[in-house]
């Protein structure tokens, strides 16, 4: 299940562009476009798709996939769920930092397998609980993108929320909650009440 965003296509909203930094190619801030929230749109909420440049279009990889040059494989031998795991467990022992680079490893060298959506989700929650929380905006924006059928896409929309206040400006912040709030579907009472009261918090009009 998704946010339905086709029914704004055409509302203007501001033209500030709302920064954040990318996920595990490169770490260097790109900006995520706002003019528009339909499905084809790079936007905070879900559907959002990384703008690649050419350096990281073109950089190397060993035959195995993984990286080189002055990045360091830090994933062990073995199947695709065994390094799920050794990601996993690192994680789980609260060493954020190997747990990103392994996470991001395994995003690059494993794209598309059935794992990604675990180790994209992991890495937002793991951004999160570090309070890098734009780095977990984009990356949980990238989960939402690529996985909107995925059943932790209201729990990742809740996690952006609750991430952007700590960053973004005001209308950015009320814009991204009201937004949240209006087009999910099948809400939990619990996000519900969360979204209203990170509304309220940050005392966003209700026009």
């Amino acid at each position: 299940r998704h946010i339905e965003l086709s029914s704004i296509t055409s509302k203007k909203v501001n033209s500030n562009n709302l920064k954040v930094k990318p996920s595990y190619e490169k770490n260097e801030q790109i900006e995520i476009n706002k003019e528009s929230l339909d499905s084809k749109t790079n936007v905070v909420l879900g559907f959002i798709k990384e703008i690649p440049n050419e350096e990281q279009q073109n950089k190397p990889l060993t035959q195995d996939n993984k990286l080189v040059g002055n990045d360091v494989n830090i994933l062990p031998k073995g199947s695709v769920e065994d390094q799920y795991k050794f990601a996993e467990d690192v994680a789980l022992s609260g060493n954020y930092g190997k747990a990103e680079k392994a996470l991001k490893e395994f995003l690059i060298t494993h794209k598309g397998h059935k794992r990604s959506a675990d180790a994209q989700f992991m890495l937002g929650r793991i951004y999160y609980n570090q309070d890098k929380f734009e780095e977990a905006t984009f990356e949980l924006a990238q989960f939402n993108g690529n996985y909107p059928a995925d059943p932790r896409f209201q729990k990742s929309t809740l996690l952006i929320a609750e991430a952007v206040v700590n960053f973004a400006n005001k209308k950015q912040a009320c814009d991204i909650l009201k937004q949240s709030l209006e087009f999910m579907q099948n809400q939990t009472e619990k996000f519900k009440t969360r979204l209203n009261f990170l509304i309220n918090e940050k005392q966003c009009s209700t026009e």
